[in-house]
């Protein structure tokens, strides 16, 4: 069965997501991301 893709299932994906990312970016100091391409390009947007 698909899922019903409603306001619950995108906060839910969303909750998710930024888990992820949280658990990822952990162990990141402000320098490391300031040094890192991919992830210091996120200020020009």
């Amino acid at each position: 069965m698909d899922n019903i893709k409603n306001d619950s299932y995108y906060a839910h994906r969303l909750r998710e997501d930024l888990s992820f990312i949280v658990r990822k970016m952990r162990n990141i100091s402000a320098e490391e991301l300031n040094e890192n391409e991919v992830l210091s390009g996120f200020d020009d947007v």
